[in-house]
Formats: structure tokens, C-alpha cells, sequence
């Protein structure tokens, strides 16, 4: 079964060859729902996830 998907964003370059980067998360919308996928394991401190979402924020209003 393929992993890919024709709307599926593509990994970034610097990460792409780093061996030790791994994916943290990944939010689909598919008919009017939001899908989320945490890989939560690398980062127990719950701080840290609100520094990541802070993050993503900050992002997509510098994208808008």
C-alpha cells in the first residue's frame, strides 16, 4: 500500500537529508473534519508541545 498522496505536502530539504529528523505531526481536512497525527514519544514535557503549536501559529500568520 502507497503512503502518498496526490495533496500530501512535500519534507523540506534540510530535514529530508538529515538521517536523525523524524515527523511530529500531520493535519489532514477532509470533508468539512480536521485529522491529526502526533507522534508524541520524542517530547514527554507537554511545555514543549505548546512551544510547537506556538510555532505553527506564528507560521501561518506570516504565510497569510
Amino acid at each position: 500500500m502507497s503512503t502518498d498522496h496526490a495533496n500530501q505536502l512535500g519534507i523540506p530539504p534540510d530535514p529530508r537529508g538529515d538521517g536523525q529528523a523524524f515527523e511530529l505531526a500531520r493535519i489532514w481536512s477532509s470533508q468539512g473534519h480536521q485529522y491529526f497525527v502526533l507522534n508524541v514519544a520524542p517530547f514527554t514535557e507537554p511545555a514543549v508541545w505548546g512551544l510547537c503549536a506556538l510555532d505553527l501559529m506564528k507560521h501561518a500568520a506570516r504565510a497569510l
